[in-house]
């Protein structure tokens, strides 16, 4: 369970509501794993910036790992980023080690990538996956230039080119874009709640780069369908428009 608000007194009166629901109800909820992150934009956090629950005070952290997504204070995902691809690089070495006595050719070498290296490197990326995230292609790239036996110094370019490749930055943006079409047909109320307080946020601070949909109306604009962005994301788009705009976007196949 998650808990937002924007100031002190908000917080603590959603977490003595939530003690009230759980007493009603013989529920209990663990302190010891329970953490509270202050987003800000950096410094300490204020002496005023303290919360309890039942008397005892939760522990205010600077970062909180959500479902394998680490969180961190200053909204950033570099962290993240790093983490993820500390995991690939282990995940490369592992694969390396179980291929090494089997002589496979490019074209399968690059499909284990995709299938065992690559979910690791992207894991949640329809969120954090608009940064162009330099680590995570290292780890890419230094796969593809193994494979290739050849020199770390090699244009990265024609690598790409050689195998047919692109920079791992393209599947996540058709994972996004897949992501955000299910959030426009969604009849889950609390996506759709979370989705317009996005689009509202968008509306009123149109460059506003920390808003998710920031990134989606700039890649619409990208495709020539700027003149198209705020009626697509006011509203639900068939799967008929949804290819359309799809096959535009390189990197991934529409129906996977």
């Amino acid at each position: 369970m998650v808990i937002f608000s924007e100031n002190v007194s908000g917080l603590q009166t959603l977490l003595d509501t939530l003690y009230d629901y759980t007493s009603k109800w013989s529920l209990s909820v663990n302190i010891a794993k329970t953490k509270i992150v202050v987003f800000r934009k950096g410094g300490k956090i204020h002496d005023n910036e303290k919360w309890y629950y039942n008397n005892q005070e939760i522990k205010v952290v600077d970062k909180f790992s959500y479902f394998g997504i680490l969180l961190n204070f200053n909204g950033k995902y570099n962290v993240l980023q790093q983490k993820l691809s500390e995991q690939g690089r282990k995940a490369v070495f592992a694969l390396r080690r179980n291929v090494k006595d089997i002589y496979l050719n490019f074209v399968t070498l690059l499909s284990l990538f995709d299938t065992y290296i690559n979910s690791i490197l992207c894991y949640g990326c329809e969120i954090w996956g608009t940064h162009k995230a330099p680590a995570i292609e290292r780890i890419h790239l230094g796969y593809c230039k193994n494979i290739m036996k050849v020199k770390s110094s090699t244009s990265n370019v024609m690598v790409y080119y050689e195998l047919g490749r692109l920079p791992l930055l393209h599947t996540r943006k058709c994972r996004i874009f897949k992501y955000w079409f299910k959030l426009l047909c969604t009849t889950n109320c609390i996506l759709k709640n979370c989705y317009c307080f996005l689009y509202d946020d968008l509306q009123k601070c149109p460059n506003n780069k920390t808003n998710w949909l920031y990134f989606i109306k700039n890649e619409l604009l990208s495709i020539g369908l700027g003149s198209y962005h705020l009626i697509f994301m006011g509203g639900a788009i068939s799967r008929n428009k949804q290819k359309s705009m799809f096959i535009q976007l390189p990197g991934q196949s529409f129906d996977k």
